[in-house]
């Protein structure tokens, strides 16, 4: 375990060097991210819902593209865990790791929020 980062869920400075230093292109990922990231929570539980392996595979694994900018390392895990099932259709188990992945993008997403108006 490494610095946890003043408490945080997101590692800025590996935020930071996925935008090669630009804290404008960061300030955009954010806006993005805050966009995008309640929408694929959304698309994942309805894939779920519907039995949807490709949907499930794909929502998972763009989630996990941008949660990896963020260095949000548990989130990614849990998505990478969440796509392979999804292209597995393996659904033993799978709304518990949804749920884990839910519970862990809220404080992501919140810190966003407050660092994006900052």
């Amino acid at each position: 375990m490494g610095p946890a980062n003043e408490g945080g869920m997101v590692d800025w400075s590996a935020a930071l060097e996925s935008t090669g230093g630009d804290s404008t292109l960061l300030q955009e990922l954010i806006e993005v991210f805050l966009d995008e990231g309640p929408a694929l929570l959304q698309a994942i539980r309805s894939a779920l819902e519907n039995r949807d392996g490709p949907l499930l595979r794909r929502s998972a694994h763009t989630l996990k593209g941008s949660l990896r900018i963020f260095g949000a390392t548990r989130g990614v895990e849990l998505a990478q865990e969440i796509e392979s099932r999804g292209q597995q259709e393996v659904w033993d188990g799978t709304a518990e790791l949804c749920r884990d992945l839910e519970a862990y993008m809220t404080p992501v997403i919140a810190e966003l929020k407050t660092r994006g108006n900052g």
